[in-house]
């Protein structure tokens, strides 16, 4: 089965692949929340941007819909509170954690004057050619609840993706998660490199999960673009995105690093048309059951034939197809990196077993564990030294890791979910 050949490949780029080598500070707070969209009351999106050599900005955006409103305040308007509370760590080699910024902002939100979006604003104290972690506190003072949430910041190099904004041209709204639209145009904006006249631009069609590996993908985008131009640097420069695939912007042709946009279709990170709901099919199949059932002219009937099968009848087919494509949709919003989310290891993982019962996260690593009738297991992912991304994580093989793996599918195959 192809699965077994997915772990395998697995194995082995875990082997080859180039990880960072500074201390790992371990958290021991259960931060399993942070995947668990049942669990969380909001669902806060995150990006920091370099403004100079000593300040940068955290921006939080909120969907409104998810605040609670009062007129218990001084103004008698409908308004919710947010507070925040960040610490910005330096890691040393030989001091190891050090608190190098901290502070506190207040928002009240107005519901009659502010969107669907609200956006908070942050500055904090970082500064360049050093390397932070940023741990940040949002409490909803409306519910009394809070969450915690861990932002790397990169500030030895100019060229990384910390260093630009994109913006829509369509709303004037930031975009926060690196991906675009065909139906937009947008403007980047970078406070960093204001000497630069260029913009590189590289182009990387979609892959697909079984025919590239992992490490080949990553190595591939370095020298191997499918096509590449420059754009004139200036403040009316508009980016447009027609095709889907990854585009890699650099201020400099010599740049290691850059900012990765994607363009993934108009409906990500949900699944739609019936090829967005084949491609995952991967991870349940053979590469020959899944080339036929990719290669069908009758695509719709080959996957729902495949769900009733597994399922053994319609109505349970249907809450299969339901649970599978919801995490597939999370997979998206959650592990996004330099491919779709559900083609990661944690989007797999995710997937198959679902969002894990106790999550520990450090600055590179990420422990997840489940728990359920009478078992425990685990899945360690660690950071991957990516160019493109911070959101890079890879499994580490285990023992049992192929056989956990190969018995989850089967259960997916006789209609069952352990998790």
């Amino acid at each position: 089965m192809v699965r077994k050949s997915i772990v395998a490949g697995i194995i082995c780029l875990c082997i080859a692949s180039c990880f960072p080598t500074q201390k790992t500070e371990k958290a021991d707070r259960n931060l399993s929340y942070i995947y668990n969209p049942n669990t969380s009351y909001i669902h806060p999106d995150h990006i920091v941007f370099h403004r100079n050599d000593s300040i940068s900005d955290l921006f939080v955006r909120i969907n409104t819909n998810e605040l609670l409103f009062n007129m218990a305040n001084s103004s008698s308007q409908l308004a919710s509170a947010l507070s925040f509370h960040y610490e910005v760590y330096q890691y040393n080699d030989t001091a190891g954690k050090m608190l190098a910024d901290s502070g506190k902002y207040d928002f009240e939100i107005y519901k009659n004057i502010t969107g669907k979006e609200y956006i908070a604003q942050i500055p904090f104290k970082a500064k360049y050619n050093n390397t932070y972690m940023l741990r940040v506190f949002m409490y909803d003072l409306m519910r009394n609840y809070w969450l915690q949430t861990f932002l790397p910041v990169d500030k030895n190099d100019r060229c990384n993706t910390q260093n630009f904004r994109v913006i829509s041209n369509k709303n004037r709204m930031y975009v926060f998660n690196h991906t675009v639209t065909n139906a937009d145009s947008y403007r980047l904006e970078s406070k960093t490199n204001r000497s630069f006249k260029k913009y590189y631009i590289a182009y990387f069609r979609l892959r697909d999960r079984y025919n590239v590996s992992d490490a080949g993908f990553v190595n591939d985008m370095l020298v191997n673009p499918d096509s590449a131009w420059t754009i004139s640097k200036s403040d009316s420069a508009v980016f447009s995105f027609t095709s889907e695939g990854s585009y890699l912007i650099k201020p400099d042709s010599l740049c290691e690093q850059g900012m990765l946009l994607h363009q993934f279709g108009p409906n990500y990170p949900d699944i739609k048309t019936v090829q967005e709901l084949a491609r995952p099919l991967c991870y349940l199949t053979s590469i020959d059951e899944y080339r036929q059932i990719i290669a069908s002219s009758k695509l719709k009937k080959e996957i729902d034939d495949f769900w009733l099968k597994a399922g053994g009848s319609e109505e349970r087919g249907k809450q299969l197809i339901k649970i599978y494509y919801n995490r597939v949709k999370y997979s998206n919003l959650y592990f996004t990196s330099d491919r779709e989310g559900w083609k990661t290891d944690r989007g797999m993982i995710y997937i198959l077993f679902g969002p894990p019962s106790k999550l520990y996260k450090s600055d590179n690593e990420e422990k997840w564990i489940y728990i359920g009738n009478n078992t425990e297991t685990t899945f360690i992912f660690r950071k991957r030294n990516n160019p493109y991304t911070f959101n890079d994580f890879i499994i580490q093989p285990g023992n049992t890791t192929e056989t956990l793996i190969d018995e989850i599918v089967d259960r997916w195959l006789q209609g069952k979910t352990l998790f």
